[in-house]
């Protein structure tokens, strides 16, 4: 008997939501945006993956073009640029994060590293704090819209129609009257993005952890928002007072906690720009061919005891120059830590925020989830330098050994991965 009581209550209240206009289309317009968000992921990953193959292959191409004619390992290391790329990982496309406005793919020679991290067109800021119109930014933003909407008036418009005291009269009222009403608009406003999800983890065959640890996160910022706007609904206040607290503390935790992080305490975190970096190992570059080879040719032994060079060397040495692009690395080192341990101070701002911003705190869990966060793109740049360290590896002793020329030893060169 309980259970069939319970079923018929259920079925009430899905033919009361039914009924209502305004509940029916908010939970078809978030179904709608899902879907949006998930089509515009899959299409935005999708093409990156792509954009990945087609470089990697004519990466390949054109190293072999260009490595046809040569005759020497300096210009080979010279003239050969080598793709590296931070392929997406499954949950890319429902937070895309750091992967729209920072570079996935570089192409790198074994020239001074800093400045080809860091020279490149700056993103767009507008674009940037904007962000991309992905599946977090519906959880962050537009979902506890729509559970505002579904929830604010359910006792207000009781009480308008008259029917407050006769239901509240009933035994259980909360129990047997409310709670099937709150928990089943939240299920089905839950049920509108967790179901766009899922299609688009399976498209990118991403793991049931990953898929677990995501709808969680959903589950938690729909039942937090379900559960503020159904405390505030069953407050004895009119329906336009309740919704527009609601949508006040909305403003107040998504909006303004976010952007006063953005605006006003993450720019107080010095540090330097890539700008500087890049002007900095630049300059040292260019300093070098004044200075007697000596100035660089000693500070790099002390780096490097098996590259010593002990004869006099002519007017131009490939040993030399990548000798003193390295250096100018050096010189810059410094400051490179500076900029990447800023970015991280900025980051643990954030992530400080996130504990009173439900928005921040949704969209850092997705990132992370997905890769595509601060520390992602971070984690990137050390692979690219790690990479160039191997570059490195295999050019410097063919030079300082004077290895004879043989091209084909040129297909030993480490692949990036």
């Amino acid at each position: 008997m309980t259970t069939r009581t319970s079923t018929i209550g259920w079925l009430r209240e899905l033919r009361f939501l039914l009924r209502d206009s305004t509940a029916v289309i908010a939970l078809a317009v978030l179904l709608a945006l899902c879907i949006i968000a998930t089509a515009i992921g899959i299409t935005t990953i999708t093409a990156q993956q792509d954009d990945i193959a087609r470089m990697i292959e004519a990466d390949r191409a054109d190293r072999e073009t260009v490595q046809a004619p040569l005759g020497d390992f300096g210009d080979a290391a010279y003239y050969s640029f080598y793709v590296t790329y931070d392929a997406p990982s499954p949950l890319a496309f429902a937070a895309i994060g750091q992967r729209d406005t920072a570079p996935y793919l570089k192409r790198i020679r074994l020239l001074a590293l800093e400045g080809q991290i860091y020279n490149g067109e700056s993103p767009n800021p507008l674009l940037a704090q904007i962000g991309a119109l992905d599946l977090s930014f519906i959880a962050a933003y537009v979902l506890p819209l729509i559970l505002i909407v579904l929830l604010y008036d359910l006792k207000a418009r009781e009480r308008m129609a008259g029917r407050l005291t006769l239901l509240e009269g009933m035994p259980n009222a909360r129990r047997r009257l409310w709670l099937p009403r709150i928990v089943l608009r939240a299920s089905l406003a839950f049920a509108a993005i967790a179901l766009p999800f899922i299609a688009g983890a399976l498209v990118f065959s991403a793991s049931a952890t990953e898929i677990s640890l995501a709808l969680a996160g959903f589950a938690a910022i729909t039942a937090f928002w379900a559960l503020l706007a159904s405390l505030l609904a069953l407050l004895p206040w009119p329906a336009a007072t309740i919704g527009a607290t609601a949508v006040g503390v909305w403003l107040l935790v998504n909006v303004f906690v976010p952007a006063s992080v953005q605006n006003l305490i993450i720019p107080t975190v010095d540090g330097p720009q890539g700008a500087d970096i890049a002007l900095v190992q630049r300059e040292a570059v260019n300093d070098a061919w004044d200075l007697p080879k000596s100035a660089t040719l000693d500070p790099f032994a002390k780096l490097f005891p098996e590259y010593t060079i002990e004869e006099a060397l002519q007017p131009f040495d490939w040993r030399w120059y990548f000798a003193f692009q390295h250096m100018g690395d050096v010189a810059a080192s410094e400051l490179s830590a500076a900029y990447r341990d800023s970015i991280r101070q900025r980051d643990q701002v954030a992530a400080r925020a996130a504990w009173v911003s439900p928005a921040l705190a949704i969209q850092r869990h997705l990132q992370r989830l997905a890769r595509t966060d601060v520390r992602a793109q971070l984690d990137y740049e050390a692979s690219v330098r790690d990479y160039h360290r191997e570059l490195q590896a295999f050019y410097l002793p063919l030079l300082f050994n004077k290895v004879p020329y043989d091209g084909a030893r040129l297909a030993d060169a480490p692949v990036f991965k």
